[in-house]
């Protein structure tokens, strides 16, 4: 179904005075593009466009709960996520960008940033204020590059992509919570974890 532009009947911005807005994320989860069988674009949906956010059940994943995922966890100052809007020849695009900080080394870390650097990922992330964001789509996933720095010690993996809309709302958290990571991955902050 073809996309209609229905951004003239947007409602006013609910007041926000008072509501924290914490920077940063706190969850990213990494689905391999092979194992997306759909998302369903917010704009081809019946009546009037009020938010730019997937409806219930607009994933769909392979194998229902039994997909492989990749689940990392962080506090929320050592995750970024940044959307840009660019132009092109091909129209406005949106330069998406997510990037977490893994402390210290750990060769088993090593092995499995490289698992993730090898693959195309579809992510949905959970930002500090609990609100959820599709990143990333099937025809447009991120590719991930990641770096060691010894002061501190840690990695710092960055994955981006271009995509021709912007991030997508997303609510529907008990995919992941149903489901088995092929890999978790959650630190602390204590000294001696």
């Amino acid at each position: 179904m073809t996309p209609v532009d229905r951004t003239t009947d947007i409602p006013a911005l609910p007041k926000q005075a008072g509501q924290a807005n914490v920077p940063g994320i706190r969850r990213l989860w990494l689905v391999e593009d092979r194992h997306v069988l759909g998302v369903v674009d917010p704009r081809t949906q019946p009546g009037t466009l009020t938010s730019w956010s997937l409806p219930e059940g607009g994933l769909t994943l392979i194998d229902g709960e039994a997909f492989p995922y990749v689940a990392l966890t962080c506090r929320a100052a050592l995750g970024t996520y940044n959307q840009r809007t660019v132009a092109s020849v091909q129209g406005v695009g949106y330069a998406q960008t997510v990037g977490i900080t893994l402390p210290r080394y750990h060769p088993q870390t090593q092995l499995v940033l490289a698992r993730i650097m090898g693959r195309r990922w579809v992510a949905v992330i959970q930002d500090a204020n609990d609100l959820g964001h599709l990143i990333s789509l099937p025809q447009y996933p991120l590719r991930f590059e990641a770096a060691f720095g010894a002061n501190p010690s840690s990695f710092n993996l960055v994955g981006s992509t271009l995509t021709p809309q912007p991030a997508l709302g997303f609510s529907d958290f008990w995919l992941f919570e149903n489901a088995g990571a092929e890999f978790s991955y959650a630190f602390s902050d204590e000294f001696n974890s």
